[in-house]
């Protein structure tokens, strides 16, 4: 078999795969999380239906020019990796928010479980403390990793901490 073409088929097989586990890896997400205590916005489906509609095109070009090998290598692994993020933003489209057991914003999923703190709740407020953006929330998980969350506004994450305090209220300050 032709080099070209197994890597056409296999790059078709893991965006089908990504397209189609959508439905089942939504349902676990959700299941997992809880019930919804604070709804957030979600943006628009027009980014992740153009991102597999220009991943599909670019896959399916791939026979039909004759690119060198690492090229088409290169285009099938980007493709194949911006169909991993649309299918991740996919999964959570529409649903964004606050849940009895996690956040659910845009591509970041992050359980309560995994949480060790919250660093700034602690200085944030104090009069001294001039660099601290109020319209995003700084998360340091129990691995070490460090994320950051951002909202709208002030207001919006004022409601998040609100929410996410009186469920755990162990992440007042730490």
């Amino acid at each position: 078999m032709n080099v070209n073409i197994l890597i056409f088929f296999v790059s078709v097989a893991i965006f089908l795969f990504f397209i189609f586990s959508i439905p089942m890896r939504r349902k676990s997400l959700f299941l997992r999380a809880g019930k919804c205590l604070l709804s957030l916005p979600s943006p628009s489906l027009k980014k992740i239906v153009g991102i597999f509609v220009v991943c599909a095109l670019i896959i399916a070009l791939l026979p039909l020019q004759r690119f060198a090998l690492y090229i088409q290598i290169i285009l099938a692994l980007s493709c194949i990796l911006g169909a991993h993020f649309a299918s991740r933003e996919a999964i959570s489209f529409s649903r964004f928010g606050i849940y009895e057991n996690a956040i659910i914003l845009g591509n970041d999923t992050i359980f309560y479980d995994e949480i060790n703190l919250f660093p700034t709740l602690a200085y944030e407020n104090d009069a001294e403390t001039t660099s601290v953006d109020k319209s995003s929330l700084q998360i340091i998980l129990k691995n070490g990793q460090k994320k950051e969350l951002a909202f709208e506004n002030e207001e919006v994450r004022k409601n998040v901490l609100d929410v996410i305090l009186s469920i755990r209220p162990e992440f007042k300050a730490k």
